[in-house]
């Protein structure tokens, strides 16, 4: 068989039969058609896939790809929905674009002789990389039509190697030509000279159902609706039991029935079998609503209609024109605005009417079972938006006002007509152009995208690309940004990948309660530093702890736990928990210990319990309660003067107080509103209120014991401050309270019943156990009667907004009034109030309610399972008897009832700084992590993009709803409800649109797969079955998330070894194994249909896929990690930000550019033991670190914590060195009185002496390149005009002669010396004159200087010691680097001491070693090489002191490990002064390094002074040697004078100098100006 045979087979048919003719044609070349069938033998063939896919996708390929898609087809689809303008002054006029185009990158001067400019130019000169967009135009002059091609409306900015890019398809020569980087990624753009990246945006999914409960608790299924036009979101949600429709343009919830008759479905019962079907459980929950809708007498469309547009707000209409009916604008919002993604055609709302019918079924299966719910962070209902996307929402805004604009102006020409000439629309045109232009160039260059349309505003979208490292600027594009980073975390691109495993521990929905044992949090918000209650397992004592090192993976097994009470939790096997054996005989808990969850036992085992409140998620909508100082002033009782201005400093006053503060805040208020009075009972209840009040910035409260309350209770003072603003806090309550978030009145409330009500208990009432809770009373006198009802009422309100039932009454006996608050009686009242409301400052409460809430919850849970009633089930005494613990009431055994195996979803768990290992997980005494974290864990890559990730842009849908069609989808508008819901049906989705159903969903999924693995479907385009919901799911939207994988079939991979074969003679390209049904690509839903193989031998009959590569899971920056599977964890995550921050080099043009900061290894080496990622991204080629020698022994005292100690004659060879360049810019300006900066030659003294500062610089005004420069030379001698702009006779020409200068030189400001490594004189954009300066530093590496191994050990530099002082072996090798052993114990980095071994074998071998992840180069045949070469093969040598000439009394472990310089240098950080600049206004040192600012003796600093009463050294440093200034006070009135005269009292006798800090008497004079006079008394000492 000839080669062209197979090529031309291959492009002729393109099915997946040819993958299986190239098995038969083997033949023809004599080959062995058994061997080629057999599947691949191992991993090392399969691997050739990645540089193949790398050629064609990932990595920063996604950004280019997604800017393409933006240049060639959503450029045309924005300009063909805004084509038409036409005029309100003449109905004749119109303006038509028919066809828009960006060309190539050029230059704005017309006269130059090449007009095409390259990247490197732009960045040099400070220019835009921008290319011209071009319009053919189609519009009317006076009667004639006129058409023009080729008009410019703007300029658009470039993505480096797009397809409009000048470097697209450049080979190496011709990139070497234009001063390119071949190996330089792209995906950047250039604006105004600085290289600019578009972070990928995490984004919730848009045209999806999304069920969650609303901020309220009420279930409600939401749907983003995104078309060109615009953006809104609808709700269905659940309250009472009846179903209604909600949206931001009608004024009120609107009962779903009236909803659905007023799109034109009048019938009952058509409503019912679409939402319901036939299935009684539905039906029946869906009875309310239709009682409902009943009970609205609105039975027509048209009374629905009035009904509807009776609500709708202010719909925008143009002045003078008349309002429409109510029934248009009903009809208008249900049509264009509600679920606005959903087509209406005509006057049939058919396809609506479903949809909204699917998401009230979605609401009702999640009211059924919970676990019906959607997850947020879910990967699958995510979608990552790229450059060309954003920059297509921002031109499309930026289009519309230029249209807008144009219009205004067109109308303004037409209103005046020119009777000589015909209006000419093409000059109006040439005038707008800046619009677009400007507007993307300032978007990108800031990195704001503020769109009106879309209520968009979003900062931080652009980034300056990172060029410290060539790894760092890769890793830049990988990246992810989301907007939710700082209220929670989301699920990672790691998430996707089912390749994680490991040990691991509980759910992400488990709630944790925090260190002040108040707040609760679930797991999956937690992060590095945040603060958890812990439990000491032999006391119960409770305590808080740190949290050390958070993370998150995918496990293999998951169980669920389920408890006697109802509570469940989620845990891997290996989890352990707080649990104690059952007696069999007596039902008695036992001795506890901690148990695995897998060696748990239903009956057997109960689990410490301490009910806890329940978790309330904080607000979405940045809830901020804002208080002025004019509040304040409205107050009977007046706050002092000095109490606002220090609320204003403290942010409570005329500033917006953020959730933490406002929790506080409303825990502080709600303990003291009823007598203004703080009370409390323990130590544990002080410190709460401390921490509160520490929060928001008041110092912590004295407290007292009350003789009154027997000495029981503590009074709490608060300082004026805080009293203060509690008062006002008060005054205002009832107004922002009402409106707070459910979270901020759980916090109100549950402080005001820690200080006024009672704890639950349990009590026999006729043979019966109940619970009851006290009555709160507020006793009063009659005349505050009303106002303390008035107060109570208010608390029942917020009672009924968290969730629990409350009565307000009135009482008088005896002449005493009081009002009372019960709560209502009845178990799931109480623990509804337990859980959901609480007690803040009252511990004692909180722990004697812990046991009869616990009995009240499992008496509960055991009649709604077993069916039985009060008396069945255990009493009160016998529960105490079995399951109290005796350490503390807090605490009780709960038994397990059920222990099953779920699907597994994402584990959280995390170590602690505290010993006792433990936390609150859902109430539960659980374990957590221990040091050791898990292998292959990977926690610090979550945010960014895994090596083979694609991420998917839009395909158009309509051939993919005929090939729908064509496979049996039944049409939506065809069907029945009773057909829609029918058993074994499934509702068809095509991009959140329903299609129809289908009756045989496997079928129908198995052919459209087929027809995708065969090229008739987009490769993209993804499907899956959602059992659950009964859907099928198809997706062909963009910012999806995919991946390829090897298809599997009948337990054979699809991929031989004669396809590998042609693969790299580059007969087969990796989108050829896509067209041959080799390979496709799943995204994260679809892989939920899968069962994914990662090795071959791992194959079962059932395997769906193979995986390509395991180490594909990790990201270009973590595959730089040699044997990362042998680490713990956390170094991983280490190296992957330590590997941005290495020096080496970053491009082949590096010396060619002029960037602001650039740092350059002289020597870089590439590693001795690589990974294939190396290989694949062209690390080896671009390297940043060095081999060394490294012994690891103890020597001398300078190598502990880490340090380094570092062989001087390697240094003197240049290990470590690098270079630092800088870049220096002058504009040499003209000005607009005709003026101009100036560069000369230097200055000369009267005798015609060039002053030393001026000696470096030539006769043209610049130091030539090569010049060497110390402190404070001159290096650019500019001057500038003293008047540049203010001359009242700007705009003329000003004679030179008349011009007076200052001089503005360029001076070197860096203590080390320097050198000129280039000078560039050219122009700007602007045509000002532009002089770049590139000095450059040699360092060699000194101490304190940071070093680090890709482990992430990092060290810095403790000693250089001389080469003859250090140890050597009987070779003769000496050490580069002595490393400390006392390093590996407790790091755990045995990848670092393989990679020691393995680059040590490379080395005597002499070739490179391969140390990737989940394989690499085996320890045993390195082990080989070493004893085959007489070497220890435990990679051990003798060696020999070189101090003391003697035996070292042990074998050293020695080999090259590769070693990274960081940026950290002791150059750049090291800072004193004795004198220097101060602050104008303060006249105190000025602050930083570059400023050369003084150092801060700061508050910590001033304390341990204090502390050991060095009062003249404190006076010495905050006064003397600060801003010490002399006033003269006048002795008889305070004030502050003149010298030797006193203003207030016209006299000069009682005037005495003092010395105070100039800032003080800034103080001083600020107050006077503000009408406050402060007096100094002075006394004799």
């Amino acid at each position: 068989m000839k080669v062209e045979h197979l090529e031309h087979r291959r492009l002729a048919s393109g099915t997946r039969d040819n993958a299986d003719s190239l098995l038969l044609s083997s033949e023809d070349e004599g080959l062995d058609a058994a061997k080629l069938s057999a599947p691949i033998p191992t991993a090392e063939d399969k691997w050739q896939l990645l540089p193949a896919f790398l050629r064609v996708k990932g990595l920063v390929k996604q950004h280019i790809d997604s800017f393409n898609y933006f240049i060639e087809v959503d450029l045309k689809k924005i300009v063909k929905a805004n084509e038409l303008v036409t005029s309100d002054v003449d109905p004749a006029f119109y303006l038509k674009y028919t066809n828009i185009r960006v060309g190539k990158p050029e230059r704005l001067d017309p006269d130059a002789a090449n007009r095409t400019i390259t990247p490197h130019e732009c960045r040099l000169r400070d220019m835009t990389y921008a290319a011209p967009v071009a319009v053919d135009i189609e519009y009317t002059r006076g009667k004639s039509r006129v058409i023009r091609k080729g008009v410019v409306i703007g300029r658009m900015p470039i993505m480096l190697r797009s397809a409009t890019c000048v470097l697209a398809g450049s080979s190496d020569a011709e990139m070497a030509k234009m001063r390119e980087c071949p190996l330089d990624p792209g995906g950047y753009f250039v604006v105004r000279g600085t290289e600019k990246v578009i972070l990928v945006q995490e984004q919730m999914s848009k045209n999806r159902i999304i069920v969650q409960p609303d901020n309220k608790g009420f279930m409600a299924a939401n749907v983003t609706s995104t078309t060109h036009e615009r953006k809104s979101k609808t709700y269905v949600l659940i309250k009472n039991g009846k179903l209604y429709l909600k949206h931001n343009m009608i004024g009120e919830e609107v009962p779903l029935v009236v909803a659905m008759r007023a799109m034109g479905l009048t019938s009952d019962q058509e409503i019912a079998q679409l939402i319901g079907g036939k299935d009684a459980l539905f039906l029946d929950l869906l009875e309310p609503t239709l009682e409902e809708g009943a009970a609205s007498k609105l039975f027509t469309q048209r009374a629905a209609l009035d009904f509807i547009g009776s609500k709708v707000k202010g719909m925008g209409r143009r002045p003078g024109t008349a309002r429409r009916p109510p029934h248009e604008d009903a009809l208008d919002v249900l049509a264009n605005t509600v679920i606005c993604h959903v087509p209406v055609n005509g006057s049939d709302f058919r396809a609506k009417c479903v949809y909204v019918a699917m998401m009230a079924r979605r609401v009702l299966q999640a009211v059924s079972r919970e676990n019906m719910t959607d997850d947020l962070d879910y990967l699958g209902n995510k979608r990552l938006e790229l450059a060309g996307q954003m920059i297509a929402l921002l031109f499309e805004d930026l289009f519309k006002r230029f249209n807008s604009d144009l219009k205004l102006n067109i109308d303004k020409v037409l209103r005046k007509p020119n009777v000589a000439n015909a209006f000419d629309v093409y000059n109006q045109l040439q005038c707008h152009g800046d619009l677009i232009t400007q507007g993307l160039a300032r978007a990108i260059s800031t990195g704001n995208w503020s769109l009106k349309r879309f209520k968009m505003d979003r900062s931080g979208v652009t980034h300056i690309l990172s060029r410290l490292s060539y790894i760092s600027a890769l890793g830049m594009m990988t990246r992810i940004s989301s907007q939710f980073e700082k209220t929670r975390k989301v699920s990672g691109p790691r998430a996707l990948q089912p390749s994680q495993w490991g040990m691991l521990c509980v759910t992400g929905d488990s709630e944790v309660v925090l260190d002040n044992g108040m707040d609760v949090a679930r797991i999956c918000d937690l992060a590095d530093g945040s603060r958890v209650s812990t439990i000491d397992p032999l006391t119960l004592r409770v305590t808080g702890s740190a949290i050390d090192h958070w993370f998150r993976i995918m496990p293999e097994r998951l169980l669920c736990v389920t408890l006697a009470d109802g509570r469940v939790i989620k845990a891997t096997p290996e989890h352990p928990l707080r649990a104690a054996p059952i007696d069999p005989q007596t039902g008695k808990a036992g001795a506890p210990a901690w148990i695995h969850v897998g060696d748990l036992s239903p009956d057997k085992h109960a689990l410490l319990v301490s009910p806890q409140p329940t978790y309330i998620a904080p607000p979405t909508d940045n809830f901020a309660l804002h208080l002025t100082a004019a509040q304040l002033d409205r107050l009977e009782s007046p706050i002092p003067a000095v109490a606002i201005s220090r609320l204003q400093r403290l942010g409570l006053l005329d500033a917006e107080l953020p959730l933490p503060k406002v929790l506080a805040a409303a825990r502080l208020l709600g303990a003291s509103i009823t007598d203004g009075e703080l009370y409390v009972v323990e130590d544990a209840d002080v410190d709460a209120v401390n921490y509160d009040l520490a929060t928001l910035g008041f110092e912590a409260a004295v407290h007292e014991q009350c003789p009154e309350f027997a000495n029981k209770l503590k009074r709490l003072s608060l300082e004026v401050d805080a009293g203060a603003f509690l008062c006002a806090l008060g005054a205002s309550y009832s107004t922002w309270l009402c409106t707070a978030p459910v979270l901020v009145k759980r916090e109100f409330l549950a402080a005001f019943f820690g200080r006024n009500g009672s704890h639950i208990a349990i009590s026999q009432n006729q043979h019966k156990w109940e619970a009851y809770m006290d009555i709160l009373q507020l006793p009063c006198t009659e005349e505050l009667l009303s106002a303390k009802e008035a107060t109570a009422s208010r608390v029942v309100t917020l009672l009924a907004d968290v969730g629990v039932s409350a009565l307000v009454s009135r009482r008088e006996y005896n002449g005493e009034f009081s009002t009372e608050v019960q709560i209502e009686l009845g178990a799931t009242n109480l623990v509804a109030f337990y859980e959901r409301v609480g007690c803040r400052y009252r511990a004692a409460k909180s722990r004697r309610s812990a046991a009869p809430v616990e009995y009240l919850k499992t008496r509960e849970y055991s009649i709604q399972q077993n069916a039985k009633d009060h008396d069945g089930f255990m009493g009160w005494d016998e529960f105490q008897k079995l399951y109290s613990v005796e350490e503390s009431p807090a605490f009780v055994w709960s038994p397990i009832v059920s222990i099953r195996e779920i699907e597994p979803e994402p584990v959280y768990d995390f170590n602690t700084a505290s010993d006792n290992h433990s936390f609150f997980a859902n109430s539960i005494v659980s374990h957590n992590c221990p040091a050791d974290t898990p292998e292959g864990e990977l926690c610090g890559l979550v945010k960014n993009l895994a090596l083979m990730t694609h991420i998917t842009t839009d395909d158009e849908e309509e051939p993919i709803r005929r090939v729908a069609y064509a496979l049996g989808v039944e049409d939506v508008a065809l069907i029945t409800g009773a057909e829609l819901h029918a058993d074994g049906t499934h509702v068809v989705f095509l991009n959140g649109l329903i299609l129809g159903i289908t009756r045989a969903a496997t079928r129908f999924v198995r052919l459209f797969r087929l027809l995708r693995r065969s090229g008739r479907i987009p490769a993209f385009v993804s499907i899956y079955i959602d059992d659950h919901r009964n859907t099928v799911n198809i997706s062909a939207d963009g910012g999806r998330i995919c991946r390829p994988v090897i298809i599997v079939e009948n337990g054979v991979s699809r991929i031989k070894d004669v396809h590998i074969q042609e693969l790299m003679r580059g007969k087969l390209q990796f989108d050829d194994f896509l067209r041959l049904g080799l390979v496709e690509y799943l995204d994260v839903n679809e892989e939920n249909d899968c069962m994914i193989a990662i090795y071959d031998k791992e194959i079962k009959i059932y395997t769906t896929h193979v995986e390509i590569e395991p180490f594909t899971l990790l990201g270009a920056v973590a595959g730089l990690i040699p044997y990362p599977h042998h680490n713990q964890s956390p170094r991983n995550t280490y190296q992957s930000a330590m590997g941005k921050q290495a020096i080496g080099a970053i491009a082949y043009n590096q010396l060619s550019r002029i960037d602001t900061l650039l740092y350059l290894m002289v020597y870089p080496q590439q590693p001795m033991v690589k990974t294939k990622t190396i290989e694949l991204i062209n690390y080896d080629k671009l390297p940043a670190g060095q081999n060394g020698s490294v012994f690891v022994m103890s020597y001398s005292g300078y190598d502990i914590e880490d340090a380094l100690v570092i062989n001087k004659s390697s240094l003197d060879r240049g290990f470590g060195r690098c270079q630092v360049m800088r870049k220096f810019t002058a504009i040499v300006r003209k000005y607009a009185n005709g003026t101009y900066d100036r560069v000369i030659g230097p200055p000369r003294t009267a005798e015609g002496k060039i002053p030393d500062k001026y000696s470096e610089v030539d006769e043209d005004g610049m130091a030539a390149p090569g010049t060497k420069l110390a402190y404070n030379k001159v290096y650019l001698h500019k001057e500038s005009p003293v008047d540049g702009g203010n001359d009242i006779n700007a705009g003329t020409a000003a004679s030179s002669s008349a011009v007076m200068f200052r001089p503005t030189p360029l001076t070197f400001k860096y203590p080390d010396e320097g050198y000129v490594d280039k000078v560039m004189i050219t122009t700007s954009e602007t045509d000002q004159m532009l002089i770049k300066f590139l000095l450059r530093q040699t360092r060699r590496p000194e101490l304190g200087d940071k070093f680090s191994s890709r482990h992430g050990q990092k060290g810095v530099c403790g000693i250089i010691v001389q080469q003859e002082d250090l140890p050597f072996t009987d070779r003769g090798i000496y050490p580069d680097i002595i490393m400390n052993p006392h390093g590996f114990p407790s790091r755990m980095t045995v990848g670092k001491l393989m990679e020691f071994v393995a680059s040590k074998a490379g080395a005597v071998k002499g070739e490179l070693q391969y140390g990737t992840c989940f394989g690499g180069s085996k320890m045993e045949d390195m082990c080989r090489i070493l004893v085959e070469n007489g070497y220890s093969y435990t990679g051990k040598d003798y060696v020999t002191s070189g101090i003391t000439g003697e035996p070292v009394s042990a074998y050293i472990f020695n080999g090259a490990t590769y070693y990274q310089r960081l940026k950290h240098m002791v150059a750049d950080k090291m800072h004193a002064r004795a004198r220097g600049p101060r602050a104008v206004l303060t006249r105190q040192p000025t602050e930083g390094r570059s400023r050369d600012g003084g150092l801060r003796l700061g508050e910590m600093e001033k304390d341990c002074l204090i502390g050991y009463g060095a009062s003249m050294l404190l006076l010495e440093r905050l006064m003397i040697s600060s801003d010490v200034f002399e006033v003269h006070v006048c002795e008889t009135c305070g004030y502050i004078g003149y010298k030797g005269w006193c203003q207030m009292c016209r006299s000069s006798k009682s005037m005495v100098p003092i010395k105070i800090p100039y800032a003080c008497k800034l103080l001083f004079q600020e107050l006077q100006a503000m009408n406050i006079m402060p007096r100094l008394v002075m006394e004799d000492i």
